[in-house]
């Protein structure tokens, strides 16, 4: 190869990481997305991301009844499960992660969510946060 042919290898390399850097750092959330939080595939809780955003949900499943807990106010949903369970998930506007959670490998606690990773936080005990758009599912 050439000294030209290196140059313009290099040159389009440098336009595609640029077009990327700009893509990347200027891709911001937008006010229309939600997180979801579902239980067996049913949404339990749902609240909008903004910038003002941090939230801590709890979730226990208990006595065939699962509650959801947010700033004191619970509300609770009937299912059918085999063992008793617990989440805590942190929702801020910078990530979404799971701080406590009753499953065995806890593989869910090392999960998190950002504005630039949308890939959903799933336990095995059933429990899936989810980032959604108003319009369309940005993940499901």
């Amino acid at each position: 190869m050439k000294k030209l042919d290196y140059l313009i290898i290099i040159i389009v390399a440098i336009i595609s990481i640029s077009f990327y850097t700009i893509y990347i750092v200027s891709k911001n959330l937008r006010d229309e997305v939600d997180i979801q939080i579902l239980y067996q595939n049913e949404v339990i809780y749902e609240t909008p991301l903004t910038k003002e955003t941090e939230i801590t949900v709890f979730v226990v499943g208990i006595d065939n009844e699962v509650i959801v807990t947010v700033d004191g106010q619970s509300k609770s949903y009937d299912y059918l499960f085999k063992e008793p369970f617990y989440n805590t998930i942190l929702i801020t506007n910078k990530e979404i992660k799971m701080i406590d959670a009753s499953c065995k490998n806890h593989d869910c606690m090392r999960m998190q969510m950002n504005p630039l990773f949308h890939t959903p936080i799933v336990c095995t005990n059933g429990i899936i946060v989810k980032m959604v758009s108003r319009d369309i599912e940005i993940i499901s």
